[in-house]
């Protein structure tokens, strides 16, 4: 099976996943999202990713949903979970801000809380 997503069906799942969590993806995350629903069609024997829309938005579908946006969606969580990053804000960005002024920091969804908890003790 090598299914081929058009963009009609990438808008179906775009507005999909929009609607259920707020996710937007554009354009060039199609790429993406055949990456990572196409193992899941091969899993599931679904021949198209129409198929596979029609499985996850039909009735009864719910349980799949959920395995779709697991798939499409960033499920780690770790104290320096990308240490470049963090060396980056302790040896550049904290020198040249935190002596003249004060730094506010927001971490968006945050799964359950080591990246901001990783920013303090930066």
């Amino acid at each position: 099976m090598n299914a081929t997503l058009t963009d009609q069906e990438f808008d179906l799942f775009k507005d999909l996943i929009y609607q259920q969590v707020g996710i937007r993806l554009d354009a060039p995350k199609k790429t993406l999202l055949v990456s990572r629903l196409g193992k899941r069609l091969r899993e599931l024997g679904l021949p198209s990713f129409q198929a596979y829309f029609d499985c996850v938005s039909g009735k009864g579908g719910e349980e799949e949903l959920t395995k779709l946006l697991d798939l499409i969606s960033t499920n780690k969580t770790d104290f320096f979970r990308e240490p470049v990053h963090f060396d980056f804000l302790r040896d550049v960005i904290l020198p040249q801000v935190a002596s003249t002024r004060t730094l506010k920091i927001w971490s968006s969804a945050s799964s359950s809380g080591e990246e901001p908890y990783t920013i303090a003790m930066t």
